[in-house]
């Protein structure tokens, strides 16, 4: 019953409906995704009373312009486990300051953040070689906590 239930939960997030359709999921312009593993293309495009996102360690996918748009999201933190951040996935964020990303997420698609994002990285790792090539403004960890 529990995989069915975790099976049901995936596919709903996969299609852009659950957590994306449901503003309760926005409290004090936080917003709180846990227990997933996938946000959905264009789950929270557009949104503008998101501030701040927390994700959970759960998370391994963030799917193409999830976040597009979404013009006061600050500073993100991928979790450690993340394993991709799709096109264009916080493109079109105007507040965006800072993204985390750890040495787990091997896949980056295309123009994923705005390119006057400070980008947190690993040394060696997969986003490190995306922001030289897409020249990104960079910040080099040995490791990230």
């Amino acid at each position: 019953m529990k995989e069915i239930i975790q099976n049901i939960l995936f596919l709903l997030i996969f299609c852009g409906v659950g957590i994306s359709a449901n503003s309760q999921n926005v409290i004090d312009s936080t917003l709180n995704i846990s227990c997933i593993q996938e946000v959905a293309s264009c789950a929270f495009q557009e949104r503008n009373d998101i501030k701040t996102v927390v994700f959970s360690n759960s998370l391994k996918s963030i799917g193409i312009q999830s976040f597009y748009k979404c013009h006061n999201i600050e500073n993100i933190v991928i979790p450690d486990g993340c394993i991709s951040i799709l096109d264009r996935a916080f493109e079109g964020c105007t507040s965006l300051k800072t993204i985390e990303i750890p040495s787990s997420v091997t896949c980056l698609g295309t123009n994923f953040i705005p390119l006057d994002v400070l980008m947190v990285v690993e040394k060696g790792s997969k986003a490190e070689k995306y922001a030289k090539k897409h020249i990104v403004i960079t910040l080099l960890c040995d490791y990230l906590e």
